[in-house]
């Protein structure tokens, strides 16, 4: 689980060969699962190698048979299990609430596709310990480029866009730039264009600005003009991967030292959500993807009440119990 933080288990499996003197205490008995769960945890577990052999039991009941399913991908696993969740909880005397049920997954990208099938189905989650994947920040940086350069009059984008990653383009040069605008009466994206203009024509620099901000703000529109230019040229995956790579955002996630594996993690998951509107002329494509994105973020999809399906990484989960769990996208490379 933490071979990503360097943890190596061969120091585990060599112990009592580095410390002959060593004494094993087995800690082998179980509290809380039942016979059928603990069956089936060492029926995944002896295909292992690399382990040391710990007979774990318990004195709870055989308790409900754990069901396999296999599902084509991640979205028809995602409807199955939106699907039997309705099934356990509807109906004139259901066995179970909506918040007897854990959806459990091993990182938070993973979240993305269950949250998409529980809002088509109408059924109510919460998110343990996270955010919901298009609220999450790295995800609405690169969505803001994107609809900057669906439409270049979205000023609210633009900003987003200028102000992530830091590029020293601070709130007093972008409230000059809005001053700038609304006096000429132009988009932001506009100002940049005639801002840009006219410094490399003759080199003014009006008297809101200075030379440092100016070259900062050319530098943007220059990087930012490429991407709409590409965005009638190329698919729309090879345009998230330039608007990643070279508006600074791939870098300053990767070289964060705030969960930039796991952010990154969601990054990818989006790029691979994209590949749905995947058109040769990635202008098209994006206006779809943004259409879907809108009405996403137009359902109320969190309620207050507690009745609601349980949204958590395996890792979170760690003292909780619940009378049903689904474990989705149980796979090689997950």
């Amino acid at each position: 689980m933490y071979s990503w933080r360097n943890a190596d288990i061969t120091n585990i499996l060599n112990f009592q060969e580095d410390f002959p003197d060593t004494q094993v205490i087995s800690i082998n008995q179980n509290y809380r699962s039942t016979q059928n769960i603990l069956k089936t945890a060492r029926n995944v577990i002896t295909t292992n190698q690399l382990n040391i052999d710990n007979e774990i039991y318990t004195e709870n009941p055989e308790g409900s048979p754990v069901i396999s399913h296999e599902a084509f991908d991640e979205l028809d696993e995602a409807a199955f299990v939106i699907a039997e969740s309705k099934q356990l909880t509807q109906g004139p005397n259901p066995d179970f609430k909506l918040s007897d049920i854990a959806i459990m997954y091993r990182v938070n990208a993973q979240s993305r596709v269950i949250e998409e099938a529980c809002l088509k189905s109408s059924v109510k989650y919460r998110i343990v310990g996270g955010i919901q994947f298009y609220q999450r920040k790295e995800i609405k940086d690169l969505i803001a480029y994107l609809s900057a350069i669906s439409n270049p009059s979205d000023d609210i984008s633009l900003i987003r866009a200028i102000s992530n990653p830091g590029r020293g383009i601070g709130k007093k040069t972008l409230d000059s730039l809005k001053s700038y605008s609304t006096d000429k009466h132009l988009s932001l994206l506009d100002a940049l264009q005639e801002l840009n203009s006219e410094h490399e024509n003759d080199g003014s620099i009006p008297i809101m600005f200075n030379s440092r901000s100016i070259k900062l703000l050319s530098g943007f529109y220059n990087v930012f003009h490429n991407f709409i230019a590409q965005s009638s040229q190329v698919p729309l995956v090879e345009l998230i991967d330039l608007v990643l790579e070279n508006s600074g955002l791939q870098s300053s996630i990767l070289e964060s030292s705030d969960k930039a594996q796991e952010r990154w993690e969601n990054i990818l998951e989006f790029r691979e959500t994209s590949r749905e509107f995947n058109t040769q002329n990635a202008l098209e494509g994006l206006s779809s993807l943004l259409d879907r994105l809108a009405l996403i973020n137009d359902v109320d999809s969190y309620d207050d009440t507690d009745n609601c399906l349980t949204l958590i990484t395996l890792h979170q989960s760690k003292g909780l119990e619940f009378p049903v769990v689904f474990l989705v996208g149980l796979e090689e490379g997950l």
